[in-house]
């Protein structure tokens, strides 16, 4: 119980050190929210009136604590740039940030365990150096190059869809098969890396006493992979599979610029440039809390893995 006491209050002092980083942050550099809307060759006059509308003349720790108060009762404010409220915004681009995190998520542990294994079995051969290097040039390729890639073989190209046109959720299975390429840019570069890592773990397991002794008790290379190794190898890359997941989770911000999906990534961006804070404010706070809760299962699947790993009370 005292664990979970001290994630809650872990969680609420993390999301506080971060709201008011990104508060500070957006008092440092340079803009001014009312400029922006009214424009350069606005009247001082007016963009004084809008200042005062927006709040922006008080002072900076009140209009803290201010969006504070609201946050906790669910409420982050009107947004600036689209003038409506900021749950309404970030409720209306959730599901797609989503959906492609969960396709990215699906394609990464469907392709990278088997790949892995693949890859161990046939340790020096010639599969295994195909994989390796594959692997190394992925990795080296950014998601929204992948993105520019399948927009131009896969759309262009091939017209397996039209790039830059979002088709919506209404027609579900052009919306599916839309989503599937910025979620196989977005997999691509983990699957990558969550093979390289998932192998060298394995191999390192693949050296400890407890698989010569399995091997001397007559167990085949298969079972000791499968009902030994394999297990003791995963602990290790939950953490890796959270911190994918987390960046999944958060918005792939630029892959979802490259397809003009209207995710959080997307709104993230034109907020910023816009000085929108209320916006800005509700995406990092849900990235943050992402980010931690996605760190609180991972303590947890660490116990179902390995009985000896304990939660003290």
């Amino acid at each position: 119980m005292k664990f979970f006491i001290r994630r809650f209050f872990t969680l609420i002092i993390t999301l506080f050190f971060v709201a008011l980083l990104t508060f500070l942050a957006f008092e440092i550099i340079p803009g001014d929210a009312a400029l922006t809307r009214l424009g350069i060759d606005a009247e001082q006059a007016d963009i004084e009136a809008l200042r005062e509308q927006l709040g922006l003349n008080q002072t900076v720790l009140y209009r803290f604590f201010r969006f504070i108060l609201g946050a906790v009762c669910g409420d982050f404010g009107v947004s600036i740039q689209y003038k409506v409220p900021v749950i309404q915004l970030m409720s209306e681009r959730l599901p797609v940030t989503i959906w492609l995190a969960g396709l990215s998520m699906l394609l990464i542990l469907l392709v990278s365990l088997p790949l892995s294994l693949v890859g161990i079995e046939s340790k020096n051969g010639k599969l295994h150096r195909i994989i390796t290097f594959s692997n190394q040039i992925i990795m080296a390729v950014p998601p929204f190059f992948l993105g520019m890639l399948f927009s131009l073989i896969f759309g262009i190209w091939m017209k397996l869809f039209v790039p830059g046109s979002y088709p919506g959720t209404e027609m579900f299975g052009k919306f599916l098969r839309y989503m599937i390429f910025p979620a196989i840019a977005v997999a691509l570069p983990k699957i990558a890396m969550t093979v390289n890592f998932m192998q060298s773990s394995v191999l390192a397991q693949m050296k400890q006493d407890y698989v010569r002794t399995a091997k001397s008790k007559g167990n085949s290379r298969k079972r000791i992979l499968f009902h030994h190794v394999l297990k003791n190898a995963l602990i290790p890359s939950v953490t890796f599979f959270a911190m994918t997941a987390a960046d999944v989770l958060a918005g792939s911000i630029v892959v979802e610029q490259v397809f003009n999906l209207p995710g959080i990534g997307r709104m993230l961006i034109t907020a910023i440039s816009y000085r929108d804070f209320p916006v800005v404010e509700a995406a990092v706070l849900y990235i943050a809390v992402v980010v931690i809760l996605i760190n609180f299962f991972v303590d947890l699947a660490y116990q179902k893995l390995d009985p000896r790993i304990q939660i003290t009370d």
